[in-house]
């Protein structure tokens, strides 16, 4: 009787790797025009500021829902605000989504997390224009189009 063939095991794909092959998969798509070029601007400037420096060189099953909530902790002992948070989360949910995906991983450590352990952006973290900034912004813009999404923008009464 045969015995199956032993095959060496393959190193674990680290998070940069992953990265990079979800960045060119990303950019097919943009290219394609299913996905917005400013998406991907998103995805990069995620991964470059604050994914990759923390965990670029760890294998891609190494991170913990732990180390998720660790990162977050640290974006926020660094003074970034819940909308910085949450872009990253984001980004990184996504490709701890596309991870699962290509088999990489059999679960997305996001999928594990408790209630309240993702970074939220209140109402009150979001930025509004005045009344004033409004007036100067619909000044400067340019096309009837343009003109009438900026004065459907809420305001501050």
């Amino acid at each position: 009787m045969l015995e199956p063939e032993a095959h060496p095991e393959e190193a674990p794909v680290t998070i940069a790797e992953a990265a990079k092959e979800f960045l060119r998969r990303f950019q097919a798509r943009v290219a394609s025009g299913e996905r917005s070029p400013r998406t991907l601007e998103h995805y990069r400037w995620a991964l470059r500021e604050y994914l990759l420096p923390a965990w670029g060189e760890r294998g891609v099953e190494s991170i913990l829902p732990d180390d998720v909530v660790a990162l977050s902790q640290s974006l926020r002992d660094q003074g970034r605000k819940p909308p910085t948070l949450r872009a990253v989360e984001a980004t990184a949910s996504r490709l701890f989504s596309f991870a699962v995906r290509r088999g990489y991983i059999q679960a997305s450590p996001f999928a594990k997390l408790e209630r309240g352990e993702r970074a939220r952006v209140r109402n009150d973290d979001r930025r509004v224009l005045s009344n004033d900034e409004a007036r100067r912004l619909l000044e400067y813009a340019d096309g009837l189009v343009v003109r009438t999404l900026i004065a459907t923008l809420e305001v501050v009464p």
